[in-house]
């Protein structure tokens, strides 16, 4: 399954800053990560908290499973520190995932629109007035009165 971003992020490039330690599934693990980080939350309209909260636990979950050096790598790329509670404790896994779930609450969850807007809502909202209030032949198909919204699927050629 394809990983649909919600942004871009400009992370750490681990092929340019891999340090001495890191093997070939080292970077391969970095680079998953970041793909997990941007990933975007499926079938999320609107501001629905409980899908946004499933998908941090599934990303907490995955995190989990990575390996510690490379948890520390996106750590340090994003420039966040470790969420302990005492300063000079040792670090260990689930901090490093905290923190990360952290910063992935700033970021946005869908991805962008295009930034390209063909029309205006109050445009959208006359369109909706003018097909509320036009008389059609029973022969021909009306627009649907609801077009604007998602339930309303798409329109067809013909109306």
């Amino acid at each position: 399954m394809d990983v649909i971003p919600a942004f871009t992020y400009p992370f750490l490039d681990v092929d340019l800053n891999k340090p001495q330690e890191f093997q070939e599934k080292d970077v391969r693990v970095v680079k998953l990560i970041q793909s997990l980080m941007t990933e975007a939350v499926p079938n999320l309209e609107g501001n629905d908290l409980q899908l946004i909260k499933d998908h941090l636990a599934q990303l907490e979950r995955k995190l989990l499973n990575k390996m510690v050096a490379s948890l520390w790598f996106m750590s340090i790329g994003l420039g966040i520190a470790p969420d302990v509670l005492h300063p000079g404790k040792k670090v260990f896994k689930p901090h490093l995932v905290r923190s990360l779930i952290s910063w992935r609450r700033t970021q946005p969850f869908t991805p962008e629109l295009s930034k390209l807007r063909i029309t205006t809502p109050e445009v959208m909202q006359r369109i909706t007035d003018v097909i509320r209030m036009t008389d059609t032949p029973s022969s021909l198909r009306s627009v649907p009165y609801n077009f604007r919204e998602t339930k309303a699927g798409t329109l067809k050629a013909n109306e």
